[in-house]
């Protein structure tokens, strides 16, 4: 049965996916050569990419821990192979295939050989690659030493933040320096979630309106005023994102005193949508210009967030029709989870 916390998750992870969609969408038109206002290439996209994925591991941390202590070790990381790693490798192959098939219309350049390096992380599934290392950092630490060691990686991972610069083009280890604290600091928010949440959101609405004019000011400060974008990273990056998730988590125990049913099962779906998303808008975007001779910056992105959200849903009601639910998970004889359940 779905919470109240689960609500406003949901919401949460509407948001982010629908930034994502329309950050991805942009780009996508931008390395088309389809012009489009400065300003969405520029400051809306760093303003967007300054939080978002940020928010994104914060979301999955915050179940962390309960997950950990409801499962056990074993299940934890099987599970863990079956619905992050299992993704990651199915999804990296098939849209490297793509790519490599309609490499003429697509904007990217992939060799056969480029479809088997799973091993570096391919496009947008580089969130999966990172989120699967993370999981196992923090599961193994919470393992030998319990929470409290979780909060001495906590401050290990704002100091590997602060000095990120260090860690670039070292993969596992820059994805611990420029996520880890975020996926911390929502281990760290469940530990005290009830109390957070009541402050940010509940009856008090104070916290809204003062984190929506923080978020605005922090992120002129940041993009105009410094003239910094999301590649700049550090402990000021690192205030900025921690300043936007709270707004998001305010926005959404806000609207979880709402029924919005489109968003809620937009945010439940979110993991299909980020999945499948980038076929969707790019398809549409090759359909519009190449079919339809169509260059208007806005109608594209009105076609790319309708298409890249709904389409990835229907495919995912095809596959349940015609029992292809290996697509996201592996076929239930090859889960791994299944090699730590109790006989």
């Amino acid at each position: 049965m779905t919470t109240e916390r689960d609500i406003w998750v949901d919401y949460a992870k509407a948001i982010g996916i629908l930034l994502m969609v329309f950050g991805h969408a942009v780009r996508g038109l931008d390395s088309a050569g389809i012009a489009m206002p400065e300003f969405y290439m520029n400051t809306l996209d760093s303003i967007i990419y300054s939080f978002h994925m940020p928010l994104f591991f914060f979301l999955s941390g915050i179940y962390m821990v309960h997950v950990f202590d409801k499962r056990g070790v074993g299940k934890f990381f099987g599970n863990k192979i079956d619905t992050i790693l299992y993704p990651y490798v199915l999804w990296s192959l098939v849209q490297g295939a793509i790519e490599y098939l309609f490499s003429g219309y697509t904007n990217g350049s992939v060799e056969a050989w480029d479809i088997f390096s799973i091993w570096i992380p391919r496009a947008q599934f580089w969130f999966l690659y990172a989120l699967f290392f993370i999981f196992a950092l923090v599961g193994i630490v919470y393992y030998i030493g319990g929470r409290k060691c979780l909060w001495w990686l906590f401050f290990v991972s704002m100091i590997m933040m602060i000095f990120s610069d260090c860690f670039l083009g070292m993969w596992v280890i820059s994805s611990y320096a420029n996520y880890l604290v975020y996926f911390m600091i929502g281990v760290i928010f469940s530990f005290y979630s009830r109390t957070l949440m009541n402050l940010v959101g509940g009856k008090n609405l104070f916290f809204l309106p003062m984190l929506g004019i923080l978020f605005l000011v922090m992120q002129w400060y940041f993009h105009v005023y410094l003239g910094f974008t999301y590649l700049d990273r550090g402990g000021l990056s690192m205030i900025i994102a921690f300043i936007s998730i709270g707004f998001v988590i305010s926005c959404s125990v806000f609207l979880s005193k709402f029924d919005i049913p489109v968003l809620l099962y937009i945010g439940s779906m979110s993991m299909v949508i980020y999945l499948l998303h980038i076929f969707a808008t790019s398809g549409i975007r090759i359909i519009l210009a190449a079919a339809f001779g169509i260059d208007d910056f806005h109608i594209h992105v009105i076609a790319a967030m309708m298409f890249g959200v709904v389409l990835p849903l229907v495919m995912l009601k095809m596959a349940i029709f015609f029992n292809i639910n290996f697509i996201l998970k592996p076929p239930k004889r090859f889960l791994f989870e299944n090699l730590f359940s109790k006989k």
